[in-house]
This record gives C-alpha cells, structure tokens and sequence, in this order.
C-alpha cells in the first residue's frame, strides 16, 4: 500500500478527533489542547515512529521486519509501512471516539435523554450490524477504521442533545388588550396563535377556555378545552386541580349547573385518589348547594343593628364612591364610635375595610382586623371572614406573597371546613402554581 494515501488518512482521523475533541472540551480548549496533542503523541506518533524504525532495523539488536532494506531504501521502508500508519492511527481514533462518545452521553440532560435512547436505538442496531459483518469480511487490520466510521454517526447525533432547546415564552399582551377592547373574536385568534408556538402552555388553554366560558356563552366548548388540557401527558396534578375548579365555577356561576360542577371535581378525585388535591375537591363537592344558594342570592349592603346607636348616616353607608375628604371624615367619626366602645365589631370592621380600601393604610387595617380576630365571644365564620380579608390585602394592596401565604395558612389551620378556608387552599394552589411557572420561565 503506497505511503501517501496511508499519511492522508492520518490526517483525516486527527481532524475528524479533533472537531469532537474541541467540541466536548468548550471553555476549557486550552487545557483540552494539550491533553489531546498529549494523547495524540502516545497515541499515535511514537507508536508510528517505533513501527517505522522496527521496519528499518533501526533499533539495535532487532533485524528489520520487512527484511534486508540496507541504508539506502528509505522509501522502501515507508511503503511498507504504510499498513502499520493506518492501523495504528485507526485504531487511535476508534479508542479516542469511544472515549469520547461515552463522555458525551454523560452530559445529555435528562430531558433530552429518552429521545437521544430512541434516536441511537434506530441507528446503532443497523450501524453495528454493518460494521461486525465488515470486520469479518475485511479483517482485524481494518477494525479500527470500520468502528470509527460507524460510531461518527451515533457521536454527531449526540452532539445535539447536550443543549437543552428553550420554549418560546407565549406574549397574551396583544390578547388581553383585544379583550379590554371588547374584540373577543380577535383575542381568541391572538391566543390561539400563540399556543400554536407553545403547545403546552396552561395559561394560554385556560385563557382560551375562559372565553369561551364567560364571553362566547359557549360552555361545552371550554369544558371540552379544559379537559382536553387536562389530558396533556405533560401536566402536573396542581394545574389539573386548579383548571377543574375553574370549571366547576364556570359551571356554578354562568349555568347554575352543580351537576356538572360536581362531575368536574369528580374528576380530580378520579384521578388523584387519597391525594390533597382529593381531599380539597370532596369538601367542595359538600359544599356545591351552598355554594349555588350564594351565586343566585342577591347582594346585600349589610347594616348594623339598632344597638349600633343612632349615628350618623355617614357612618353606615356604602364607602364605595367617596372621596378622599369624606372617607377621612367618616374615618374619624368610626374612631369616636370605637373610643366610646372598643369591642364594637361593626364599625372596627368598617373603620378596616375604609382603611385599607379608600385611604391606602392597608397595614392599618391589618391591624384593626388583629384587634377583631382578639375579641372574645365572635362567631367563627366572623373570624374567618376577617382572616381571610387581612390575607387579602396583604397580596392584592401590600404585594406581600410572603405574609398573604402565612395568613392564607393559617386560616387552612384554624378554621378547617369553612368556606373560607377552602377558598385560602385554593389561592395557596393559584399562587404556587404561578410561582413554578415563573420559575421555569426565569421570571
């Protein structure tokens, strides 16, 4: 075999390690260019060098290997040698490749580790095969060269695998602006575009199912989405519970339908047997009549008893509506009424609520409603009411996620099986589902 051909594919194994070689290396090239001009040298240059000197005779006490070559025939020897070039330097870079492949495979991650298994099931089984049946048929001296050839394949294949593709976040600005406009039609379209790029998506399909529901008076429709959603093999069993409450309000709310409300929540248990998600969806189940009652009753202002006094007006009307000067004002004659008599609870609740919603003091009022929770003799949906309003101005006025949750738990702990501790366990799912969510969108 000639020697030229034999010093090419030399060439073409050390360029075809290299690229893999600079490639796993990254950041570190420098460091990982001298290991490999290291490797290269052990590898493949002195073995080569004591092949081409035990073809010559060159080692003293060793007679050449080819035969008598005398001082004269140097490109005899390197013709000659040509067999061991190819050998030696294959069989490196079939070493080195595997080394390389199987360091490749540690750094898949784990999200892209089934596809990267199915992708090397399709090509190993025909690669291997071919390259088994080629050795036997050509010989060992070209094993290297047959293994190399099949394992570049499976080699470049993993190279795509090690990055992990980031979604496409979905922008629903464009439809939630549509919607405030009345264009509903034009916000399904924007949502829909949207989930075409970011098929899995749950803010997306329920923002979807909520039009249908509440603007398109289409409810089969967004029951047929939720459950569509639901079925995702990619969902987690939180965003299922929070997807089937929503229909169950849907239902309750705009079809007075607890029927279908209760096959909603059914769905949760069906799924989710034993689980707390279970537990949360049958004490609503108890509580669907109730809650229908509380969607048809109308809503009342409520007003004190006769033993209130005889205040002013100002006192017991709606502070809905009012302005900075008059709130200020009422506020005062709330604080006289509650000098004359701490433990009055209406008019300490109303001073609360005027506080926190018309003069934004909201810590304030958080304050007045620990002085409430503290009365004796108060009745325990009163107290939860009261928990639950201080929960809600800590999240919604304060931005305070932290102290909202803890209120929110503790009413969950001292007020088990009211309405309002449901309610706090199903904005404790709310918020820590969008607190995942953000987090996996490095928000």
């Amino acid at each position: 075999m000639a020697i030229v051909p034999a010093i090419f594919l030399l060439a073409c194994f050390t360029a075809i390690v290299w690229q893999y070689w600079e490639r796993l290396m990254g950041e570190n090239i420098e460091t990982g260019r001298r290991w490999f001009w290291t490797w290269y040298i052990k590898g493949v240059a002195a073995p080569i060098m004591i092949w081409v000197l035990l073809g010559a005779g060159g080692l003293p006490g060793l007679p050449s290997l080819f035969g008598r070559t005398g001082p004269s025939t140097l490109g005899s020897v390197l013709q000659a040698s040509a067999v061991g070039v190819i050998v030696i330097s294959s069989y490196w870079a079939a070493t080195t490749i595997v080394w390389l492949f199987a360091a490749l495979v540690g750094r898949i991650p784990p999200e892209n580790a089934p596809r990267w298994r199915r992708l090397m099931l399709i090509l190993s089984v025909p690669l291997l095969s071919l390259g088994w049946i080629s050795v036997h048929a050509a010989g060992w001296k070209w094993a290297g060269f047959i293994v190399t050839l099949c394992l570049l394949p499976l080699a470049h294949s993993t190279m795509s695998f090690l990055t992990v593709e980031k979604k496409k976040t979905p922008h629903y600005a464009t439809a939630i602006a549509k919607m405030k406009f009345g264009k509903f039609d034009e916000a399904e379209w924007e949502v829909i575009r949207q989930l075409e790029e970011t098929e899995d998506d749950f803010q997306g399909w329920m923002m979807l199912a909520e039009l249908y529901a509440c603007q398109f008076n289409d409810l089969s429709a967004a029951t047929q989405t939720v459950r569509d959603l639901c079925n995702q093999p990619n969902i987690t069993p939180s965003d299922v519970g929070v997807a089937m409450h929503k229909l169950a309000d849907w239902h309750i709310k705009l079809a007075d339908d607890p029927a279908a409300a209760r096959s909603a929540l059914e769905e949760i248990c069906r799924r989710y047997p034993g689980s707390h998600l279970d537990m949360m969806a049958r004490m609503r189940i108890n509580r669907l009549a109730e809650e229908l009652h509380t969607s048809r009753a109308p809503r009342t202002i409520p007003l004190p008893n006769s033993s209130a006094g005889n205040g002013s007006a100002a006192a017991v009307a709606p502070e809905s509506g009012l302005t900075r000067e008059s709130a200020i004002a009422l506020a005062n004659d709330y604080v006289s009424r509650l000098q004359t008599d701490p433990n009055d609870a209406f008019y300490r609740e109303r001073f609360a609520r005027l506080l926190a919603e018309r003069l934004s003091r909201p810590d304030l009022a958080i304050e007045q409603i620990e002085l409430l929770l503290a009365m004796p003799e108060q009745p325990l949906e009163r107290r939860a009411g009261w928990l639950s309003l201080a929960a809600d101005w800590q999240l919604r006025l304060l931005r305070n996620t932290d102290a909202g949750c803890r209120i929110l738990h503790r009413l969950v702990e001292d007020f088990p099986g009211t309405t309002e501790a449901f309610n706090a366990q199903r904005r404790l799912f709310v918020i820590d589902m969008e607190s995942r969510w953000r987090r996996s969108r490095g928000v």
